[in-house]
């Protein structure tokens, strides 16, 4: 752990090509991390107090899929995962730390707008004479 950083839920970057994992099982006696990347692999996660388990693991690209294996029986989702790729009960994905690229991409995205598709989409609100 970097002094004076704290751990955040779910996987992040760290300089140097290492990322750190943090999931917080309080009924688990034990969690292991199932790296699912062309070097499949399984690391034991270091339990701290108050349930929260960690681990420092290298040699993992952005879109590498992993899940947690509790008490050696339960594989799960990282429930703080920011992906999904197989939907809610597949396996999560680490994510490439924002560049200046990157957050070009995601401006363009957010400056998109959204819009109903009939006029059922509205609300009631919308569609009430005093709204106008």
């Amino acid at each position: 752990m970097v002094p004076g950083r704290t751990w955040e839920h779910g996987a992040h970057p760290l300089p140097g090509g290492e990322w750190r994992f943090q999931v917080w099982a309080p009924s688990a006696k034990k969690v292991d991390l199932h790296v699912l990347s062309r070097r499949e692999r399984v690391e034991a996660m270091k339990p701290p107090p108050n349930g929260y388990f960690r681990a420092l693991v290298d040699g993992l690209e952005p879109g590498s899929c992993y899940r947690f294996f509790l008490d050696g029986s339960k594989e799960r989702p990282d429930p703080a995962s920011r992906c999904q790729p197989e939907g809610v009960h597949g396996p999560s994905q680490v994510l490439a730390p924002l560049t200046p690229h990157n957050i070009a991409g995601a401006r363009r995205q957010r400056s998109m707008s959204l819009l109903p598709r009939g006029l059922g989409d509205f609300s009631e609100d919308l569609l009430s004479p005093e709204a106008g």
